[in-house]
């Protein structure tokens, strides 16, 4: 039994109906694709997590964009699963630059992000590589630096820097061969 492939959207997204899981599901035809809307704020998002991935049956993917990244990378070391990270956020304390209120850009819901949603993402165990890793990178990310999760992955997980691009990530079907081999290993 293949495991399910888990996609958790970044800050102020959401995963059913999001472009991204479109693309996953068209790369992951045939296979079980979990999309959650997570939580706006992560000191909501954790608990929800924590329920979420505890209910599953078995063994998972996980898939993380942006903010979701993060959490992909924490809870797949924590719990010993495969991790995929699109243009991931390897330091909490760039969230500083959200503090206040914000706005879901898919569901228009405002929330107010505060020290204690920083302090919920620090209190995660972050361990870089800690499970097997991919980190997919868009060079010219305009919201988070390639560079800094080039730096935080080299040598604890296989790391692919692509031209370009965007924080949106400019190259999920380019990287769909590698998706499937790291969801397959």
């Amino acid at each position: 039994m293949q495991p399910t492939i888990v996609y958790l959207h970044g800050f102020a997204s959401a995963g059913e109906g999001s472009a991204k899981a479109g693309i996953l599901q068209r790369i992951f035809a045939g296979r079980e694709l979990l999309t959650p809307n997570l939580p706006d704020k992560p000191a909501d998002a954790i608990p929800f997590l924590d329920d979420f991935l505890g209910r599953l049956s078995g063994p998972a993917v996980l898939i993380g964009s942006s903010l979701g990244g993060y959490y992909a990378a924490c809870y797949g070391g924590r719990l010993g699963w495969p991790a995929v990270l699109i243009n991931p956020l390897v330091d909490v304390a760039v969230m500083r630059g959200a503090l206040g209120w914000q706005e879901n850009y898919y569901t228009g819901a405002r929330f107010r992000l505060d020290e204690a949603d920083l302090d919920a993402l620090a209190a995660l165990h972050f361990a870089p590589g800690a499970s097997p890793t991919l980190v997919l990178l868009d060079a010219a990310d305009e919201v988070l630096d390639a560079d800094r999760a080039v730096s935080t992955y080299m040598g604890r997980a296989r790391v692919m820097v692509y031209p370009g691009g965007s924080h949106r990530f400019e190259h999920l079907d380019e990287s769909a061969p590698l998706l499937l081999a790291h969801a397959a290993a």
